[in-house]
């Protein structure tokens, strides 16, 4: 992505626009949650992701299913690759997701999916675990 400049004032009650063509960028939509950073005299503004909330959680996991049962997955929100298993590696998963046939699990918040759980197996017994943790991971973030 080219880095982008963009001077704007800042009105009185302390808004800034954040220009249409950045929102569409960065995939900004109204309701979104920022993440606003300071560092001395730079403040750094991020899309904020409910994914950063339980990307610890879900690797544990990752590794859990690949330990216990040699199975590979992985989260993919936004079509990027979030979290794997610490066992596995980045080209070994993203071939897999090219060519594996998998079971895919959406995480929602608030209605709207907002990631994606993937494991590379047909095996029905893991469907019924993988719809329980959806559940389970639906409703955490819908606490939090």
């Amino acid at each position: 992505m080219s880095k982008t400049t963009i001077i704007r004032k800042i009105d009185e009650l302390g808004r800034i626009v954040l220009p249409k063509d950045i929102r569409k960028t960065l995939n900004i939509h109204t309701g979104d949650l920022l993440e606003l950073q300071t560092n001395q005299n730079i403040l750094s503004i991020t899309k904020y992701s409910s994914i950063q909330e339980i990307a610890y959680l879900l690797e544990i996991l990752l590794n859990t299913f690949y330990l216990e049962y040699h199975i590979d997955g992985l989260l993919l929100a936004e079509e990027k690759i979030v979290k794997i298993s610490s066992y596995s590696s980045i080209p070994k998963i993203e071939k897999k997701l090219k060519e594996a046939e998998s079971i895919r699990v959406p995480i929602q918040r608030e209605g709207k999916q907002i990631a994606e759980f993937i494991l590379f197996t047909t095996e029905t017994k893991y469907q019924e675990i993988l719809k329980f943790l959806s559940l389970f991971l639906n409703k955490y973030l819908e606490e939090c």
